[in-house]
């Protein structure tokens, strides 16, 4: 999308959720020179942790319902 920067002070916020909801650059013209607004996705943290595979042993799935007060070291064996 390619707006004059008087349309774009007038119209900031909409301009700004069309931006975010769309993905996609909104080019600014004042005079000869032309701005570009690019939506940054923030990444979740949990997607910079590394995987680990076969840390869990056992069902992954019922994995929160372990109460560590019932654990013991013997339940490995």
């Amino acid at each position: 999308m390619t707006v004059k920067a008087t349309q774009f002070r007038q119209n900031l916020f909409q301009i700004l959720d069309q931006c975010r909801d769309s993905g996609e650059k909104v080019r600014i013209e004042r005079g000869s020179e032309v701005y570009e607004l690019v939506p940054k996705r923030k990444k979740l943290r949990i997607e910079d942790l590394p995987e680990h595979p076969g840390c869990i042993v056992g069902d992954p799935e019922t994995f929160h319902l372990i109460k560590a007060w019932e654990w013991k070291p013997d339940d490995f064996s």
